[in-house]
């Protein structure tokens, strides 16, 4: 699957990950943008009717990010919005996990 814009900023500042160490946020960052990647796809697809699911479908399955992107634009879909969304929900819940655990 190609990999979704993860907007201007770096994960790991966004995060607050730059104190710890290399080995466990290579681990986080990873783990965050799969997770952020699959959060926005979901977004996207409970918008689409069934016919564009499955045409977003294919052209994932094909690792196709020309179409992938064409396809965002033709149906007015702000991947960049959707990122920083579900980005600053991460960050949220991850700030909050700390505050728990502390």
């Amino acid at each position: 699957m190609p990999h979704l814009p993860l907007v201007h900023a770096n994960i790991i500042e966004i995060l607050g990950l730059q104190n710890l160490p290399e080995k466990e946020r290579i681990k986080i960052v990873a783990d965050s943008i799969n997770l952020i990647e699959t959060r926005a796809l979901n977004q996207i697809i409970s918008i689409l009717d069934k016919d564009k699911q499955e045409e977003l479908t294919e052209i994932l399955d094909k690792e196709d990010e020309v179409r992938l992107y064409q396809f965002l634009g033709d149906h007015k879909i702000d991947i960049i919005s959707i990122v920083e969304q579900e980005t600053e929900q991460l960050k949220q819940e991850l700030k909050n996990d700390l505050a728990d655990i502390l």
